[in-house]
């Protein structure tokens, strides 16, 4: 199902619906789940990338290059000596939901705590492999110089160039920490240039994990986004079961007019009825379609938004 939201002048827009899911209580008729929902904008995030590698040298020193599939590509280059022979380059894509879920969750824990000021962000991890599949670092008291690049559809038109940074998310400790280690301005050794469109950011680095690339929004016009889910349980009749309502508020940074998915409640973590369990979710209607999830995607600021199940 399709829908489409307008923005409002403040860059909201709206959308009421009803969704359906299905209980199903012991020795007794069948349960559902009814979810009313309103959409307050959207925003956010990317998909995950590919592994790609390359590698060549003249000896005193090697060069690698990788592509994540997705905008990111990353080139290395590292004197003889860093890392052992026929090491390769991994890059992975950290994105917010699949394998790499709980990566990006640490990487943003590690911002807020650190204090830095973004509207949206983006991670990749960078590792180096060793032929027997085992990660390594650069040896110590080796650095190697690194080259981030980031296309047009990993960071918004909307970003502020000045506040482009990238951090590397520390985890040796017992928290990770985000150290910055290149900015747009004069505040790290590294730099970052987005001077033809892309994102170019150059660092020296002795130790690799995730890094993330953050911006803030040059839009002034358009605060934090919100996404409002309330879900009601009902029965087979479409009848609420008692003050059973939830409410997600779910926030979104400004800048990042991406792809977000929200996903709706399952056997796994629906509210607990006494003499039920969960069937499914449907929309509309307990008759309605059944549903597991909604997406939400803004192309551009300033056009509409697509709401699809």
């Amino acid at each position: 199902m399709l829908m489409m939201i307008k923005r409002s002048n403040r860059g909201y827009g709206k959308l009421k619906g009803s969704r359906a899911s299905s209980y199903t209580r012991l020795n007794k008729p069948t349960m559902y789940l009814a979810v009313l929902f309103t959409v307050l904008v959207a925003s956010v995030f990317v998909v995950g990338g590919v592994v790609s590698y390359a590698q060549s040298g003249d000896g005193n020193q090697t060069e690698y290059t990788g592509d994540s599939g997705d905008g990111i590509k990353v080139t290395a280059k590292a004197d003889a000596g860093t890392f052992p022979e026929g090491t390769t380059l991994k890059i992975t894509r950290v994105t917010k939901d699949g394998e790499t879920s709980a990566d990006y969750a640490s990487a943003k824990s590690a911002l807020d705590e650190s204090g830095t000021s973004y509207d949206g962000f983006a991670a990749v991890d960078i590792s180096f492999v060793d032929p027997k599949g085992n990660e390594v670092e650069p040896a110590d008291g080796k650095a190697v110089s690194v080259t981030l690049t980031a296309d047009d559809s990993v960071v918004p038109e909307d970003a502020d160039p000045s506040s482009l940074a990238v951090s590397h998310i520390d985890e040796s400790g017992a928290q990770p920490r985000a150290h910055a280690v290149a900015d747009a301005s004069t505040q790290t050794d590294g730099s970052v240039d987005s001077s033809d469109g892309s994102v170019k950011a150059e660092f020296k680095a002795d130790s690799f994990s995730t890094y993330t690339i953050t911006w803030s929004s040059t839009n002034s016009d358009n605060p934090h986004l919100h996404f409002v889910v309330t879900v009601h349980y009902v029965d087979e009749s479409g009848n609420e079961i008692g003050s059973t309502s939830d409410s997600d508020n779910l926030t979104f940074g400004a800048g990042n007019y991406q792809t977000e998915s929200y996903v709706f409640p399952n056997s796994n973590n629906a509210k607990v009825i006494n003499g039920y369990s969960f069937n499914h979710v449907t929309y509309g209607s307990v008759s309605g379609s059944t549903i597991t999830r909604a997406t939400y995607n803004v192309p551009r600021r300033g056009t509409d938004g697509n709401l699809t199940f």
